[in-house]
């Protein structure tokens, strides 16, 4: 069994401030903690898990088999010796990477998506999804960092503007995956970069961008609204898709 990771903090202090949610209070949405994570951005990521349900912060180190959603938050990079970057060019700005969040990869991960718990992935989360399910990465896009802005992205029924928090990227989606949003021309040599996924078969699916930190924004020429979610349209009927599949059993 895996050692209990002691974390800086006591992760009951980190709530939710969002009142959403209420309509969904039979769902448990778990948010994947890491102590590298900071209070304020667990907080968001909570806020977010509220619209679909009861959140709780869940331990890199545990299995909760209750859960009807499980968030794989952002944060560093990738390992530079994940198998997504084998053969492709590292890059000197590759960054640090998370050790709780490669533990949960490394030996919890799997036994979430076996049980067929819905998974939804946001920046890290996506690309670690994205890379256990055999895509490639850019290990650094140039002109892209933590505050590279806003930046439009498309899908087959909508396209807006969503926030870059990033500097690699999937440049090959895995074959059990399906890309469902692109950023504009001109991510990487003028080619599109994938913004969004699902999985062909299993309730898993992640964006590459934060919704999260949209949550409490009102813009409209960013955000829409979408019921009880102030957000956007794409990552709403992603989580919702998902969510439906493990309600059916599929």
């Amino acid at each position: 069994m895996s050692q209990t990771i002691v974390s800086p903090f006591i992760p009951e202090t980190i709530t939710p401030t969002s009142k959403e949610g209420s309509g969904n209070s039979g769902r448990t949405v778990g948010v994947l903690f890491s102590p590298h994570t900071s209070n304020h951005s667990m907080s968001q990521y909570l806020d977010f898990a509220a619209t679909k349900g009861n959140p709780r912060l869940v331990m890199p180190d545990e299995f909760r088999g209750d859960l009807d959603l499980l968030i794989i938050t952002g944060g560093a990079d990738l390992s530079a010796t994940n198998k997504a970057f084998l053969g492709r060019k590292l890059s000197y700005q590759h960054g640090k990477t998370d050790p709780h969040i490669e533990f949960f990869r490394t030996f919890l991960l799997d036994s979430y998506i076996e049980h067929k718990i819905p998974i939804f992935g946001i920046c890290l989360g996506f690309q670690l999804l994205a890379a256990h399910f055999g895509s490639k990465m850019y290990a650094h896009i140039d002109g892209h960092d933590v505050n590279t802005g806003l930046h439009m992205i498309k899908s087959k029924n909508h396209e807006y503007k969503v926030n870059t928090s990033h500097h690699q990227a999937v440049s090959i989606l895995g074959s059990d995956l399906e890309a469902v949003a692109f950023s504009g021309a001109g991510c990487v040599n003028n080619v599109e970069c994938v913004e969004a996924f699902k999985h062909k078969t299993l309730p898993i699916a992640g964006v590459q961008y934060h919704p999260e930190r949209m949550y409490n924004l009102l813009s409209s020429s960013t955000f829409k609204q979408t019921g009880s979610l102030v957000g956007d349209l794409i990552t709403h009927e992603l989580i919702n898709e998902i969510m439906s599949k493990n309600a059916k059993g599929n």
